[in-house]
Order: structure tokens, then C-alpha cells, then sequence
């Protein structure tokens, strides 16, 4: 079992809101973990982008964002995929909507029916997710309109894609296909409560081409992270959130996922929903380690993005 830290580079305190101290390139030569400030930040941008699109554009301006676009949102442009474009001076952020927490039960049902397409780099990858990326309408899709913005606005900024749920599988793919172009360097792929996305050559190949720089934070008890169950794999450094403080472990060993396993409360389905919730699962469970690392109140800083 792993113990290395997440980097913590950057200003010497807690941040007041999201993006406040974020690293836009963190650890130099070290790509196998993830940026704790960065990870939380990148967690509200993931939350964020469940809400409605005026919401959007007003909680990135208040994060320091001078550059937003909506994709799919209110309907527009006829595309079932959500996700915005954000970008301030030195990074650009590709957030994608996930599952409504009303329906994701259902959801993970459905995605254990073994439906495979050829995808990003000639590799097999669910086939829902990834028509969400390449549905066409009127000549274009949510891939290709990510792909054109952040061409057009990377630049010298670093670039980070970020979903939770069925938006990090999105996130995921759209990674791939960033990479895929030749052209566009990922700085960071962080996904929250993602379910397998490919297969094995899938995942070994987004890792290859990104440098290894995705990160994959799991709950304890998040059962999406767990599906679709044959033939799939995770992509990534899995960070494993644990116990009474959501303690973060890279790859955890199987004596610690069967001591979780066998500790598990009998109000499953319960503990299971609140895993998997971005707010009170990630957001939450990713501020304690920031309050621990800084020694302060572990009442995460509020915002739009975290009223619901």
C-alpha cells in the first residue's frame, strides 16, 4: 500500500475559494500524484457543472475564469452531453456533467449491458458513453466542439478535464481524444466516482500518452466505481478515500479493501448514495485533508457551486 502525499506545492495556507493557490503545472517529474488544492478545486468545477448554465457562467467569473462556454446546456444546440470550457491565464477547464442523483441507480444498471465501439487511439470503450461525445447535430459534436476551444485557447495554459460520475467518463474519453489529436497536451485528468470506461489497451494507452498524469478519486462505498464489470478497466492513479476523515490512499492493498469491505454498515444503499455525491462524498472528503494539511476548520468555503 502506497503512503506517498499528494503534492501540496504553492502558496503556505488553505484556500478561500476554489482555484485560490491552484498549481497550474505542480511536481515537476512526479506525474503519479495528484495536487491536493487542485484535486479539491477540480472537484467543485465537477459540481458545478450540474447546475444551470447562468450559474455557471457566474460562479467561474467569481472563481477568476475570464473565458466560459457552455455546451448542451438548457437544451441548446440539441446535444444530450453537458460540459463548459473555462479558462483564466494560465489554465484551461473542461468540466462535464454527471448523473442527477435521482436516476443513477437506474443508470448503473444499465451500464453492466456489454456494448463496446471502437473510440479514441483504435481502442474499445463503452459505447454510450461514448456516443454522448460524438452524437452529431448540425454537422458537430460535444468532441468536436471541446476540441476546437481548447485548441484556440491553450496557449501557454495548462489544461485539465474533470467529471464526476457519468461526467468522468465523459472526462475520460474527451481526454483520450485531446490526446489523440497529436497537438494538445492534458496537464490533468481528475475524475471523481468514475465507472470503467474501456478496455484494458484503452486505459494503458490514455496513461502512456498523458504521462500518467490522471487521477482517479474513489469513496470507500461508491458503487459506480465499480461497474460496468466485464471486460472494463479503470484508467489511472487511484486514490482511495477512507474512514472518519476520508484519509487519501494511492492504490490501496486488498487487506485494506477487505477490512473496508467487511466494516461496511449495514444501511448500505445510504452510505453508498452519500460516496457517491459529489458534494457531500468528494468535495466534502477532499476539503478535510486540505483541513488537515493546513490546520484549519474542516468546514469546507461555500459558494454558489455548493448550494443545492
Amino acid at each position: 500500500m502506497a503512503t506517498e502525499p499528494l503534492l501540496t506545492e504553492g502558496p503556505d495556507k488553505a484556500p478561500t475559494k476554489p482555484f485560490d493557490g491552484f498549481v497550474a503545472r505542480p511536481g515537476g517529474k512526479v506525474t503519479d500524484r495528484p495536487h491536493l488544492i487542485n484535486a479539491w478545486s477540480l472537484a467543485h468545477a465537477s459540481m458545478l457543472a450540474y447546475r444551470d448554465e447562468a450559474t455557471v457562467k457566474r460562479t467561474c467569473g467569481e472563481w477568476g475564469f475570464k473565458f466560459v462556454r457552455t455546451l448542451g446546456y438548457e437544451g441548446r444546440l440539441g446535444f444530450d452531453t453537458e460540459c463548459y470550457v473555462a479558462a483564466n491565464e494560465e489554465i484551461v477547464v473542461v468540466a462535464f456533467r454527471g448523473t442527477e442523483p435521482t436516476s443513477w441507480r437506474d443508470w448503473v444498471s444499465d451500464l453492466n449491458a456489454l456494448k463496446t465501439r471502437s473510440g479514441p487511439f483504435n481502442s474499445y470503450v463503452h459505447q454510450g458513453f461514448l456516443n454522448g461525445l460524438l452524437k452529431r447535430v448540425d454537422g458537430t459534436s460535444i468532441r468536436d466542439e471541446v476540441v476546437k476551444e481548447v485548441s484556440e485557447l491553450i496557449g501557454d495554459r495548462a489544461v485539465y478535464i474533470t467529471g464526476h460520475s457519468l461526467g468522468a467518463a465523459l472526462a475520460t474519453l474527451c481526454t483520450a481524444f485531446l490526446l489523440d489529436t497529436g497537438k494538445i497536451k492534458v496537464e490533468g485528468l481528475y475524475t471523481y466516482g468514475s465507472p470503467r470506461v474501456g478496455t484494458h489497451r484503452f486505459a494503458n494507452v490514455v496513461m502512456k500518452k498523458s504521462g500518467g498524469k490522471v487521477y482517479r478519486f474513489v469513496n470507500k462505498e461508491d458503487l459506480v466505481a465499480r461497474v460496468p464489470k466485464v471486460l472494463y478497466h479503470h484508467v489511472g492513479n487511484w486514490w482511495y478515500m477512507s474512514g472518519k476523515n476520508q484519509t487519501l490512499t494511492k492504490n490501496p492493498g486488498f487487506c485494506q479493501l477487505l477490512k473496508d469491505r467487511i466494516c461496511i454498515d449495514f444501511d448500505y444503499f445510504p452510505d453508498s448514495i452519500a460516496d457517491h455525491s459529489i458534494k457531500h462524498g468528494y468535495v466534502v472528503g477532499l476539503w478535510k485533508n486540505i483541513a488537515s494539511r493546513y490546520d484549519v476548520p474542516d468546514s469546507t468555503p461555500g459558494g454558489t457551486a455548493w448550494e443545492s
